[in-house]
């Protein structure tokens, strides 16, 4: 199941019809293909198979997430190991690709549900939300509502199938729970135990992928909550956290880069330097900080610091929706040389001010 230099040659060319569609090459201009792209198909959902069948099994065997480690690396194919991240992104890949090169509009909603499950077992999380957001809904019946289970658990709806069963349902019940703190780990490694079993023993094989995809992005959910995540990182019970996690506004889980930033003590009042790209969730790890920091009272007063007025502008609206109904005090302070704060006011409450660096340098001045 390795991918040798044929496939990533006929993945390459598939890569490149897909962009000229996206640049609306006239077709008579598009290249010719190296072979069916649908050779890689086999090797794609193998592999992909293989890595949540992997995950699944240490979720089940262990019961809940103590041995659970998402970066399963290496994966033995055909006598071979291949990092997990790289038979992932291959396969991630010939899913985007086949679908935006337009060669077989019929399988559109399967191909993108493997695309988005491929996409976050290998962290990719923001790609696997573009690509589950844009697609249509699977069936509820398709695969025995494996697939439409599959479906929603990406885009955090646990609301029950009506066509899923109860084994299909236990799961989505078990992860509600879960993320409302009415249960914990326990109920969801139950139900995936017993979802996989059923597949194993009388599902299709498709039945069978689906119920590895499901308990395999399961158990990385889990293990990317915030509920799992911020406690540990901030030094802080669960309760202290509670009530933020349950807004509706707030993360259920944590972005890689989140996570990061978790893992390196910033939380727990750590000083560090963090370099973000655009879209990698900079406000809401910046609300990550300021919380944990007024939840552990170990400060009062926050002071973001953005080089733009426009930008101030909207990084307050952000905040604005984050600690709506929250007694937390969110200043922005204007362009005009004057002191237009009212400091007794703003340090009597757990406060937020938003300030360009000319303002900043003014006032502390």
């Amino acid at each position: 199941m390795k991918p040798r230099a044929t496939a990533n040659r006929v993945l390459s060319t598939t890569r490149a019809r897909a962009k000229m569609h996206e640049f609306r090459v006239a077709p008579e201009h598009f290249i010719e293909l190296y072979r069916d792209p649908a050779m890689l198909f086999d090797l794609a959902v193998g592999i992909i198979g293989d890595v949540a069948a992997v995950m699944a099994d240490q979720f089940c065997e262990a019961g809940g997430l103590d041995q659970f480690d998402p970066d399963v690396e290496p994966v033995s194919w055909d006598g071979e190991e291949l990092p997990v991240s790289e038979g992932l992104r291959f396969a991630s890949t010939f899913f985007n690709a086949y679908l935006n090169a337009k060669l077989d509009e019929t399988i559109s909603i399967e191909f993108s549900l493997l695309c988005a499950a491929s996409y976050y077992l290998n962290s990719s999380v923001g790609n696997a939300t573009v690509v589950v957001k844009e697609m249509e809904a699977p069936p509820s019946d398709f695969a025995a509502g494996l697939a439409r289970l599959v479906y929603q658990i990406l885009r955090n709806d646990f609301s029950p199938i009506d066509a899923g069963g109860d084994r299909v349902n236990a799961i989505l019940g078990g992860m509600n729970g879960f993320m409302t703190f009415a249960s914990g780990v326990g109920e969801v490694s139950a139900a995936s135990v017993a979802l996989r079993d059923a597949a194993y023993q009388n599902g299709s094989p498709r039945e069978l992928l689906f119920a590895d995809l499901t308990v395999a992005i399961c158990a990385n959910k889990l293990s990317n909550a915030s509920r799992t995540i911020l406690p540990v990182a901030s030094g802080l019970d669960a309760a202290a956290w509670q009530p933020s996690l349950g807004k509706s506004h707030f993360p259920i889980e944590l972005w890689p880069a989140q996570q990061r930033i978790a893992a390196a003590g910033v939380l727990h009042g750590r000083s560090a330097v963090i370099q973000m790209p655009t879209s990698a969730g900079k406000t809401r790890a910046t609300e990550l900080i300021i919380r944990s920091a007024f939840l552990s009272q170990r400060a009062s007063l926050a002071v973001i610091v953005a080089p733009y007025r426009s930008l101030c502008h909207d990084i307050r609206g952000d905040l604005v929706t984050a600690f709506a109904g929250e007694p937390i005090r969110l200043d922005e302070a204007s362009d005009s040389f004057q002191f237009d704060i009212q400091l007794e006011e703003m340090l009597a409450v757990n406060a937020v001010l938003i300030v360009t660096p000319e303002k900043l340098l003014y006032m502390l001045r």
